[in-house]
């Protein structure tokens, strides 16, 4: 119970029928609304809200001769537990000396005693006082924060704790070895933790402080705004709140980490791709904060939209191409095929992995689907246990957006991890758009993470990775595979997966009530993991279940003002 609020008014009043155990203790568990009141019997409202001391500011004209019209206010903030006997600073009266009630706590100071002086000091202290009922309105915060010292000092792999592991990347058999090639291209560390066996992976002081800078640990929220206006009695929903990143996405989260690796190693230039944009403007930022440079192939579809976002990366000193782009063999022969080709993630990755081999000063960065990258993103969900154990409260189902699997990974693996060891229950969903459903269409098997087939092959849930897919708004959601990890878990039955239109109609919906009743304008990828914490809340109102639910915001929709403008009607 550390950091409630309490606010106490005190008189004869009567109770009627005491409030239910049950029923307070449920309401507390699961987040009291700030406004709800009880009556409840002094005594028995302590053993829900111990101290070890109580001082109450009173002015002289509080109080009356008698005990019976007592009434003051007072707030506390407290973990720890107590006693129940009210006593006076100076002196203590009629009170037994033994017993439950022979436990003092402070209730006056000594200085608000002497000013009241001794004509206006209540004569009574045991049961009369103790068992007149209390007027208590429980006020919590929506924001959960974690201090920055309680940041967790390790990232979390779950591979260990899969069962049977994960299959292993694979040669093609044509043309150079794969894996040589990765390690001549990316960070040397990144690789190391990709095959780490390992379950905890200590995060560097440096990375930790580049954290912090950032702004993390990032806020818990409780959307009650939301959940009243959907109705909802059973349903509780919560939200992670990635989108106060200083690019506006979890992705700084492996960003940071990756650049700084980088910096270790000697390496000058951070080469990569992006979707949405959300990726190459982390790593442009993490390069900017570590002195080094950036160059970021983006999709064609969505660097023709999106000139702000192009202007951020350009501002922290990034060059940025259209991807298919002539910077590549590669690129140009699709140009060739199609000068306006819209291009796709798959794309964009070969293009980036051929540009890196251009410069030994140059290493490649990728945002998402490989082991590494779920690894550094494992601060999300790490953060979130924590904050629900802070709330008693704890999550049945965790819903993350997902295209290649960094955020959905991120937001779910560290409480899937305690379902594979046995220390909670809980569900995952993963929600999709109709233009990649990788996960609720694709096939389990070995295929490239890159359309030119300049990855090791990989084993996980593809449409295949020379598969055309329609542009959508929600971009970072259109990649043709699922991270090896996901897709692992996804075949033994512990993820489940959703997908929603290519018209994003639905998902943009649901970013707009959640803009009107929490506030937040999200990205339209976070939108599909609103939508499916709506849905599923929906579901279990219809079904009379109680139901826990975590949202992972993974992004803000500030630089998709466009986007939301061909999606929304607005008065």
């Amino acid at each position: 119970m550390s950091s409630l609020k309490l606010s106490f008014e005190t008189g004869r009043k009567k109770l009627g029928q005491p409030v239910p155990d049950s029923n307070f203790e449920s309401e507390l568990n699961r987040g009291a609304p700030q406004t709800m009141q009880w009556y409840v019997p002094l005594m028995w409202l302590f053993q829900y809200f111990p101290v070890k001391a109580i001082s109450v500011p009173l002015l002289k004209q509080t109080l009356t001769d008698s005990l019976e019209s007592l009434a003051f206010n007072f707030s506390l903030s407290t973990s720890s537990s107590i006693g129940t006997t009210l006593i006076d600073a100076e002196y203590k009266a009629n009170v037994p000396t033994s017993g439950a009630r022979a436990k003092t706590c402070r209730w006056l100071d000594a200085a608000h005693c002497l000013a009241l002086g001794s004509s206006h000091r209540p004569n009574r202290f045991d049961g009369l006082f103790m068992y007149n009922c209390v007027h208590a309105r429980v006020m919590k915060s929506d924001q959960i924060v974690l201090p920055p010292e309680d940041l967790p000092k390790k990232w979390y792999n779950i591979v260990p704790d899969i069962p049977g592991g994960i299959p292993p990347p694979k040669e093609p058999g044509d043309g150079e070895s794969r894996m040589d090639a990765l390690k001549r291209r990316m960070v040397g560390e990144c690789l190391k933790q990709e095959m780490s066996g390992s379950s905890w992976i200590d995060i560097p002081e440096e990375v930790r402080d580049l954290y912090i800078h950032a702004g993390r640990p990032r806020p818990l929220y409780r959307a009650r705004r939301l959940e009243q206006r959907l109705g909802l009695k059973k349903a509780r929903i919560y939200y992670k709140r990635e989108d106060l990143s200083p690019t506006g996405s979890h992705k700084v989260n492996t960003a940071l980490a990756q650049a700084y690796y980088a910096m270790k190693e000697g390496k000058m230039t951070l080469v990569t791709e992006t979707g949405a944009g959300q990726w190459g403007t982390a790593l442009s930022y993490a390069a900017s904060m570590l002195g080094l440079k950036t160059v970021v192939f983006w999709v064609r579809a969505v660097y023709d939209w999106k000139p702000e976002r192009k202007f951020l990366m350009q501002m922290y000193g990034s060059r940025v191409y259209a991807s298919p782009s002539d910077q590549t063999t590669f690129g140009k022969s699709l140009l060739t095929k199609d000068p306006e080709h819209p291009g796709s993630l798959g794309i964009a990755v070969s293009e980036g992995l051929e540009y890196t081999d251009l410069a030994a000063d140059r290493v490649y960065c990728l945002g998402s689907v490989l082991n590494h990258v779920l690894i550094h993103q494992s601060i999300i969900g790490l953060e979130s246990i924590e904050q629900f154990k802070s709330v008693n409260d704890s999550p049945d189902v965790v819903i993350g957006c997902l295209g290649g699997g960094s955020n959905f990974g991120g937001v779910a693996l560290p409480f899937l991890g305690e379902v594979l060891r046995k220390k909670r229950k809980c569900e995952f969903l993963a929600a999709q758009s109709e233009a990649a459903p990788n996960l609720v269409k694709g096939e389990y098997r070995y295929d490239f993470g890159d359309t030119a087939g300049h990855t090791p092959l990989m084993m996980m849930y593809t449409l295949g990775h020379e598969t055309s897919m329609t542009p959508i708004k929600s971009d970072g959601l259109r990649y043709h595979a699922a991270a090896p990890i996901i897709s692992a878990l996804r075949s033994q039955g512990y993820v489940r997966a959703v997908a929603y239109p290519t018209d994003e109609l639905l998902v943009f919906e649901a970013a707009k009530l959640f803009l009107e009743t929490e506030g937040w304008l999200i990205a339209g990828e976070s939108a599909h993991a609103v939508r499916a914490a709506i849905d599923e809340a929906r579901r279990a109102e219809q079904k009379g279940e109680e139901k826990c639910i975590l949202a992972n915001i993974s992004g803000h929709g500030f630089l998709d003002i466009d986007a939301y403008k061909t999606k929304v009607k607005v008065d």
